[in-house]
C-alpha cells in the first residue's frame, strides 16, 4: 500500500509542477503580448495559447488541491449532524465525486485518441492540435480520481 501512496504523492508533484511551470509561462506570454500590442505588433494567436494554458492549469491543479483539502465543501451543513452520519454524507458524496471524475476521464481519454487517429481539430491561429491538451485533462482528472480513493481510504484507517 506504501506504494501506492508515493505513486499517488509523485502524480501530485508532477502535475503541481506542470501546473506552476505553466502559471508562470502565461504570466510571461500575456506580458509580452501586452507589450507587443502596445509597440504595434501584436502576438498572433494570444488568446487561444492563454486557453490552451487554463486547461494545462485548471486540470493539474485538480489533484493537489484535494491533496490539501483545499476544494470546496458543505461542512457547515454536514457539521450539524452527528458523527456517523457525517461519515455516511461524505463517503457518499466522495463515491459520487469518484463516478463524475472517472467518467469525465474516460471521456476525455475517448475523445483524446479518436482526436488523435482521426487528425481532429486543432487551434485556428497556429493549428496546434487539442488532442494533447485532452490527454492532459484526462491525466488530471485521473489523478484526481486516485488522490480521492488515496484520501479515503487514509481517513478510513485512520478512524480504526
Amino acid at each position: 500500500m506504501q506504494k501506492v501512496f508515493s505513486i499517488t504523492n509523485w502524480m501530485i508533484k508532477i502535475t503541481k509542477w506542470t501546473g506552476l511551470l505553466t502559471i508562470t509561462l502565461m504570466m510571461f506570454f500575456i506580458a509580452a503580448g501586452v507589450i507587443l500590442r502596445q509597440l504595434g505588433s501584436p502576438l498572433l494567436g494570444n488568446i487561444e495559447i492563454v486557453r490552451l494554458m487554463m486547461v494545462i492549469i485548471i486540470t493539474c491543479s485538480l489533484s493537489y488541491c484535494e491533496s490539501q483539502r483545499a476544494h470546496i465543501a458543505v461542512e457547515l451543513f454536514v457539521e450539524k449532524f452527528p458523527k456517523k452520519v457525517q461519515k455516511i454524507i461524505m463517503f457518499m458524496s466522495n463515491l459520487m465525486s469518484l463516478f463524475v471524475i472517472m467518467t469525465i476521464a474516460i471521456v476525455y481519454y475517448n475523445v483524446a485518441f479518436s482526436s488523435a487517429i482521426n487528425s481532429g481539430r486543432t487551434t485556428d491561429s497556429y493549428g496546434i492540435p487539442f488532442y494533447p491538451f485532452e490527454v492532459i485533462v484526462a491525466v488530471g482528472f485521473t489523478a484526481w480520481f486516485v488522490q480521492i480513493v488515496v484520501m479515503m481510504f487514509t481517513n478510513n484507517r485512520n478512524e480504526v
